[in-house]
């Protein structure tokens, strides 16, 4: 299990963060994640050796309630968290129609 894990960058040897957008309107909350992804691209170009982004895709449980949901989940070193939180700091924030969640190190990606 540690060699496996070392090997596809997961805890502890890298850290988690999940980005989870929802909304009512399954055209806002694709374009919005879609937009946010390749901005953050952009913003952590510095980093594109120790960022792995992957997606945004539809979530495993893509509907609840009302909500369509997307994922992004970003994978980087344990040195580079507090960078990583700066450059979503700096993406632009979601309209007024879209929830914006982050999960540090989630317990699970549903």
């Amino acid at each position: 299990e540690v060699v496996f894990r070392e090997t596809m960058q997961y805890p502890p040897f890298s850290e988690l963060l999940l980005v989870i957008f929802s909304s009512e309107d399954r055209q806002l909350v694709q374009s919005f994640a879609s937009r946010y992804a390749e901005r953050l691209q952009d913003l952590a170009a510095p980093l594109v050796e120790e960022l792995l982004c992957l997606g945004p895709a539809p979530a495993p449980i893509e509907r609840v309630g009302d909500f369509y949901r997307w994922h992004l989940l970003l994978k980087t070193s344990v040195n580079r968290v507090a960078e990583v939180k700066q450059i979503l700091q700096n993406l632009p924030s979601a309209p007024q129609a879209v929830r914006l969640l982050y999960d540090l190190s989630p317990k699970s990606v549903l």
